[in-house]
């Protein structure tokens, strides 16, 4: 591997063999990730069967707590709010301000994107 300069920024080379290994332990990396994300996304799906089940055992008992040595399972009772979308917005908006106001806000929030910033991602294929 070598480095050299090339429009101000560093540029850092690599040999055939270096880019194979980097690549090999890359696609490594990402096999292992997806085998413990399968593992995790069916803990999560045992852990909601088990906590419908508890919760609906708690109801159904009037229980509010319920304590096992040192843990304590609690029947927490939450509002959610909405999620901001631009449905939302417009018909917020529209309660208080005229229509063309509305266009006008809405268009600026939504359709200034030229600010964001670009983001460049290896991206694995997977053959077939």
């Amino acid at each position: 591997m070598y480095l050299y300069l090339k429009n101000n920024n560093i540029i850092i080379s690599m040999d055939q063999i270096e880019i194979k290994e980097m690549i090999k332990k890359y696609i490594s990396i990402d096999d292992e990730i997806t085998e413990v994300n399968k593992i995790i996304k069916e803990k999560r799906k045992t852990k909601t069967e088990l906590e419908d089940s508890i919760k609906q055992y708690m109801v159904d008992n009037g229980l509010s707590t319920i304590t096992t040595g040192k843990d304590h399972l609690k029947i927490k009772n939450t509002k959610q709010n909405k999620s901001v979308s631009k449905k939302n917005i417009i018909s917020g908006l529209l309660e208080i301000l005229e229509k063309q106001q509305v266009d006008n806000i809405v268009g600026h929030i939504f359709e200034n994107d030229e600010d964001l910033p670009e983001v460049v991602k290896v991206q694995r294929i997977k053959k077939i």
